[in-house]
């Protein structure tokens, strides 16, 4: 069995109303990372599609946004500690310069798969209420809400099917105070992993896993797009 953490969705999902129209390349190269205008920036642009959903991100220093109405996702480009800490500050920054946007929850998602799960792990899946005695189980799912603090919940779903295994981890804050979230803020991101790679080793017996996700270690080329104005 081979344990995947899948790093292509966003790993920050934030309930705020921001407006989308003013986060493009310049502007999150000005407020969010301080550059000066004119000035010739890297950016990695990613297009492509993830299950049935169309992608088109532009990544500055390994942290990507999309922007709605109603929510801001973030993306990391890979799974470093480092980039993990960017995100976060992302995050502090854009708050720090609109303070007065309604914001009200914020989630770090991870997503894991196993398609190949051992005999012990598809035996954690099996109902209590013999419903194969009715028919075959094409797929089983079921989950939890679990609260880690006073303030953090995390909502845990795990599924099986005849090919794959999978778990979902969203770990829920909600918060309506802009002010309090650097209080929480740093950190959240790892504190979060490792308490989801915690949970698979000591209930579901995985002792390690692989990472997919848009870059690594040695994938450091600039994809379309090497650099772009501020302008």
């Amino acid at each position: 069995m081979t344990l995947v953490l899948d790093l292509r969705a966003p790993v920050i999902v934030f309930a705020a109303k921001f407006n989308p129209a003013i986060f493009d390349i310049g502007w999150i190269a000005r407020h969010i990372y301080g550059k000066d205008e004119g000035t010739n920036i890297a950016v990695s642009e990613i297009i492509g599609q993830m299950d049935q959903t169309f992608i088109h991100l532009k990544f500055i220093d390994g942290v990507a946004v999309s922007v709605s109405a109603e929510r801001t996702e973030i993306f990391a480009i890979n799974d470093r500690a480092e980039t993990f800490d960017k995100v976060e500050h992302f995050i502090l920054k854009m708050i720090e310069i609109l303070p007065h946007t309604p914001v009200s929850a914020i989630g770090c998602n991870f997503r894991f798969s196993d398609d190949d799960p051992s005999s012990d792990v598809v035996a954690l899946f099996d109902p209590r209420e013999n419903l194969d005695d009715f028919g075959v189980l094409n797929a089983r799912q079921s989950g939890a809400q679990i609260q880690i603090s006073s303030r953090e919940i995390l909502n845990f779903t795990r599924a099986i099917s005849r090919e794959s295994a999978s778990y979902s981890f969203n770990y829920h804050i909600a918060e309506n105070d802009a002010l309090r979230y650097p209080s929480f803020m740093r950190g959240f991101i790892q504190r979060s992993l490792k308490y989801s790679i915690d949970l698979l080793s000591s209930c579901f017996g995985y002792l390690k896993h692989d990472v997919i996700c848009f870059s690594n270690e040695d994938e450091r080329e600039e994809a379309e797009d090497d650099s772009k104005g501020t302008d």
